[in-house]
């Protein structure tokens, strides 16, 4: 990870400096660890996967860039049922009360968000439902798997349906799975191996769903 709450975004909208985590991967660390490794460095072996806030990170970075990855996929990404915008903190707050995390980390939740996206445009230029939404007509769409519990926390299962329906109305291909039972914090492997083989099987097309 950049930070503990990075977003994978230049914080701000600054993209200079310590806190331009977007700028510092794409122009720095993809070429370093390429380098280093001696990985290949073509968009055909380049994909992204994270979990939580790297989920989200995963999922906006190849639609934000689909030019340089072949695939993106995320365990229980942290999309949000609206712009951090749309409602007020008392509207959040009231969100966050029969949440896991509850209305006081939930508060603060919300606020380092709006530090990162200072307004409700630079926001959905990183969220992943407005970016599938405004993706551009014949624009071909990358493999693409995400999942999320019925008993996250955050709340993220509400971001995983929003996903969900703007890929349907757009008529993308897709792979998601939604467990009832699993949670935000559900790193015993069961996850963590699910999104690995169905991000595989979403690249490789044997699990492709409209």
């Amino acid at each position: 990870s950049t930070a503990s709450m990075s977003f994978f975004a230049d914080e701000d909208n600054v993209h200079t400096g310590k806190l331009a985590f977007e700028t510092w991967f794409f122009d720095e660390f993809m070429s370093y660890v390429e380098a280093k490794h001696a990985l290949c460095a073509q968009k055909s072996c380049r994909g992204v996967i994270g979990s939580s806030m790297g989920g989200f990170g995963a999922l906006k970075t190849v639609l934000r860039r689909p030019e340089l990855f072949n695939f993106g996929g995320a365990n229980f990404p942290a999309v949000l049922p609206v712009n951090i915008y749309d409602w007020t903190m008392e509207e959040w707050k009231a969100y966050f009360s029969d949440k896991g995390i509850g209305p006081k980390i939930g508060e603060i939740f919300i606020k380092e968000l709006r530090e990162i996206f200072p307004t409700p445009a630079i926001y959905d230029a990183h969220d992943p439902v407005t970016l599938v939404k405004n993706w551009p007509v014949g624009k071909p769409f990358p493999p693409f798997y995400f999942d999320v519990g019925g008993e996250d926390q955050f709340g993220f299962f509400d971001g995983f349906h929003r996903l969900q329906k703007v890929l349907d109305e757009k008529k993308f291909h897709y792979d998601s799975r939604f467990d009832p039972l699993g949670d935000h914090f559900s790193n015993d492997g069961h996850f963590g191996d699910h999104l690995l083989r169905g991000t595989a099987e979403t690249i490789s097309g044997e699990r492709w769903r409209r």
